[in-house]
């Protein structure tokens, strides 16, 4: 096996993460819900992680690594997994998230792992079956996958050829144009691409009322 799944996350500081959401709820408690956000992505992907050659949770920031490693053990344990060996830690790179997406994939080639799927802990409707067909897709003669957001965005990319770095260049990230931008790179890089179902992130207050549910 040569598949990596890369996770980024964000040590839960207040006023760190979830910034949209803080605006209506207070640091606290959006930094609580972010908590409970990749928790429960930590779950519901769980079973594909023993199809993997490795797992690496991309963190941020540097000087929380020690504080990252022992929080996301603890879940993996929660669940069940004792043999962490698959399971590798790497700290985000400068920059904006295409600086930071484009590193770890590159940072990733080259240990020669052939197809890499990224994704965030935004997207509770993100499960294991998903990050198969991403993976399935890049066995074909797509280059590309995305997993497109209702708001414009992606929670997943993947790619199996370093010849698509370039989409995470002059993307207009935050925005509703993101994704559509995207595939246009694509497109000009002349990459075929898969697009898999849209799901929703959970960026503001309305979008954590619409899932709730589903985690209470």
């Amino acid at each position: 096996m040569t598949d990596l799944l890369l996770v980024f996350l964000k040590w839960p500081e207040p006023g760190r993460v979830k910034t949209r959401l803080a605006n209506d709820i207070g640091a606290e408690k959006a930094a609580e819900i972010y908590k409970i956000l990749v928790q429960r992505v930590i779950q519901r992907i769980s079973s594909i992680y023993s199809q993997l050659e490795g797992v690496c949770w991309v963190f941020d920031p540097i000087e929380k690594e020690y504080a990252i490693k022992d929080w996301i053990t603890k879940e993996l344990n929660d669940l069940g997994f004792t043999d962490l060996k698959r399971h590798i830690f790497w700290s985000q790179s400068d920059g904006d998230l295409g600086d930071r997406l484009q590193s770890a994939f590159e940072k990733a080639f080259s240990l020669d792992y052939h197809k890499i799927i990224a994704i965030g802990t935004d997207c509770i409707e993100l499960d294991s079956r998903t990050i198969e067909r991403a993976l399935v897709s890049l066995s074909s003669e797509r280059s590309i996958v995305f997993g497109p957001s209702f708001d414009g965005g992606y929670y997943l990319v993947g790619m199996r050829s370093n010849l698509g770095l370039s989409i995470f260049r002059s993307i207009p990230w935050s925005t509703s144009k993101v994704l559509e931008q995207s595939l246009d790179q694509a497109v000009s890089l002349d990459l075929e691409y898969t697009l898999l179902e849209e799901f929703n992130d959970v960026d503001t207050l309305e979008d954590w009322d619409s899932i709730r549910l589903l985690i209470e």
